[in-house]
């Protein structure tokens, strides 16, 4: 064998060596192009990659492999959450195929690995992400990929004396549930409890585990009937407390309010007359439209336990702001008024939303595309439709006193 030979092997030993190799190097001391070479590998090796990254980052505490780390994970603050994400949502399918895993799609205004993505998403990585439940199911679970639906908005703010305010605006966030073939099993719109988040999810896994096709559609029947009978006893139990258990009612009992005198018993009978007796389903789904300010923030109340936040998120926030948050009362004080916004965003979203979507998918019966899913999602639920460029913020009819109302001119 000639020098040659023998010096092609080395060097192809070399590089299938580094190929192989799915451990990180020592990142942190490598110059610009050789750290971004890096991240790009182990990026390719997946779930795997980012775990031997988040070993060094546990060994060393280093700060500079922070933001290394959100690069290889697609996600901005992943040193909480520990979760690998694609981008690509072909990949994501592959992968799905190959572990027998579902998919959970995030779509979303802006991009996951930005500070600055859309707040529904930046609330996700606080709320759910970093979760300690949440976060080892979906690592375990599920295979996890985000889009981005169109650039988010943002908003700064010069007061003129060195303040600076920079803030998104507008702009919603859903997850969906998807088979390894792309099929929507699910969707939770917006803002969840963590408890109700990881439950949901674990219904919408196992019916692409157990189902197929031709059980899709009882799926979500089943979930539809879930609603009802969760309107129902919730708005029961909010009933009797605010009317000291006397509920108020006009005109000859209904099956409505013959369900809420028993509510476990209810709790059984109550899917069977949704699917027997569509006035009954109907009735439910009128109290829930017609449902005031009020009924929604007693409904809310139901999911306050559901709502609270781990030790793992509220660490989280703590380290987004340690000056301000060190004084524990002011830290507690934002904890429990974001929990008991999460609570009202739960059952909007659950009962308002997400039903609206099921009904859709029942109406597709199973024939309902991804994306065309997606487009009526943000049109007519999100109101932020493709066709409109500027998300409702340039009336068509509202004089500003600005020259071309103050619309800047894309850059040549």
């Amino acid at each position: 064998m000639t020098k040659a030979s023998v010096a092609i092997l080395v060097a192809l030993s070399a590089i299938l060596t580094c190929a192989l190799r799915t451990d990180a190097a020592d990142i942190t001391g490598m110059g610009p192009f050789d750290a971004q070479t890096e991240i790009v590998r182990l990026r390719n090796f997946g779930p795997k990659g980012l775990e031997s990254l988040l070993q060094q980052y546990d060994k060393s505490r280093d700060p500079k492999l922070i933001p290394m780390i959100d690069a290889v994970a697609a996600q901005h603050d992943d040193v909480w959450s520990r979760l690998y994400w694609y981008t690509d949502l072909s990949k994501a399918e592959a992968a799905a195929k190959e572990q027998h895993k579902p998919i959970l799609y995030l779509r979303l205004l802006g991009k996951l690995s930005d500070e600055y993505s859309c707040a529904n998403s930046r609330f996700f990585r606080t709320i759910l992400y970093a979760n300690s439940t949440v976060s080892k199911m979906l690592r375990e679970q599920f295979i996890l990929v985000w889009c981005s639906e169109r650039p988010v908005p943002t908003v700064t703010i010069d007061f003129g004396d060195g303040r600076v305010l920079k803030r998104t605006i507008t702009g919603n966030s859903i997850h969906y549930v998807l088979d390894s073939d792309g099929n929507v099993i699910d969707a939770l719109p917006g803002i969840y409890a963590p408890r109700k988040f990881a439950d949901l999810l674990s219904r919408a896994r196992w019916q692409v585990l157990t189902g197929d096709e031709s059980t899709h559609k009882g799926y979500w029947v089943q979930s539809q009937n879930a609603l009802l009978v969760e309107w129902n006893s919730s708005s029961s139990s909010s009933s009797s407390q605010t009317n000291n258990g006397e509920a108020e009612r006009f005109g000859p009992p209904n099956a409505v309010e013959a369900g809420r005198v028993a509510i476990s018993k209810g709790a059984v009978e109550q899917p069977m007359l949704a699917m027997l007796s569509p006035d009954f389903a109907n009735q439910i789904q009128a109290s829930i439209d017609n449902a005031d300010s009020v009924a929604w923030q007693q409904m809310a109340m139901q999911y306050q336990q559901q709502s609270m936040l781990d030790a793992h998120s509220i660490a989280l926030i703590r380290s987004q702001n340690p000056a301000k948050y060190a004084d524990s009362a002011v830290l507690q004080k934002t904890v429990d008024q974001f929990q008991s916004l999460i609570a009202q965003d739960t059952v909007q979203n659950n009962y308002k939303l997400r039903r609206q979507i099921l009904d859709w998918l029942m109406a597709g019966k199973g024939q309902v595309a991804l994306d065309d899913l997606n487009r009526r999602v943000y049109s007519e639920l999100f109101l932020t439709p493709r066709s409109d460029q500027w998300l409702g913020m340039l009336p068509e009819s509202q004089y500003t006193a600005l020259d071309g109302d103050g619309v800047c001119p894309l850059p040549q």
